[in-house]
């Protein structure tokens, strides 16, 4: 990847970032990374992190993909 493609990247990132997960409870992409970060691996153990519950679980589906890229990029990273 070049330097171009990294700085992108990095900004689709920031942005992303900014971005609500949980409209119901707030929650931000930034939120959920650092619940990940800290080992969250269920949708549950983020609630839990921010001092919330599930409401319409819509958001479910994205943190589940945003650990499995955590856990992916991990992976990859140790090999």
């Amino acid at each position: 990847m070049d330097f171009r493609a990294m700085e992108n990247h990095s900004q689709q990132r920031s942005r992303a970032e900014a971005l609500y997960v949980c409209n119901c409870n707030g929650i931000r992409a930034r939120d959920v990374q650092c619940a990940i970060d800290a080992g969250a691996t269920r949708p549950k153990d983020i609630f839990t992190s921010q001092g919330c519950k599930p409401q319409c679980a819509k958001c479910v589906c994205e943190m589940r993909e945003m650990i499995q890229e955590s856990q992916t990029a991990f992976a990859m990273a140790a090999e």
